[in-house]
């Protein structure tokens, strides 16, 4: 085999390496949002716990485009606000195809993919 045969096979073994250490990392990163998560709905009534939860995981996929580290969580002090959000993510929760916002799709998939962890934690 020649060098540059070598070199294709080193850059393609590295690039792999760092293809499986990004979806290692982000796994990480999903399941310790979860855990958060999962600790915070226990507060939560049943009949008001996925929207509550898809709002959560809005504002979490909102504040990743911003890059913001901290969620203001003075707007949850706001009962008027909270019940405003809560009736959006109840319509977006039950009629899915209408949702057109990308930060809404996101977050509907973090949250069948929250619901799916959660099932398996618990058994």
């Amino acid at each position: 085999m020649t060098t540059q045969t070598w070199m294709i096979y080193i850059g393609l073994a590295v690039l792999g390496s760092l293809v499986v250490g990004y979806f290692y990392y982000r796994k990480k990163l999903e399941t310790k949002l979860f855990d958060e998560v999962f600790e915070q709905s226990k507060m939560i009534p049943k009949q008001k716990k996925n929207t509550f939860l898809l709002m959560i995981f809005r504002d979490t996929v909102a504040n990743q485009k911003k890059k913001a580290k901290t969620q203001s969580m003075a707007k949850y002090t706001n009962p008027k606000y909270v019940e405003a959000q809560m009736l959006i993510m109840k319509k977006a929760l039950n009629n899915r195809a209408n949702v057109k916002d990308k930060n809404m799709k996101k977050a509907l998939t973090l949250l069948d993919a929250y619901l799916i962890w959660e099932k398996k934690k618990i058994s």
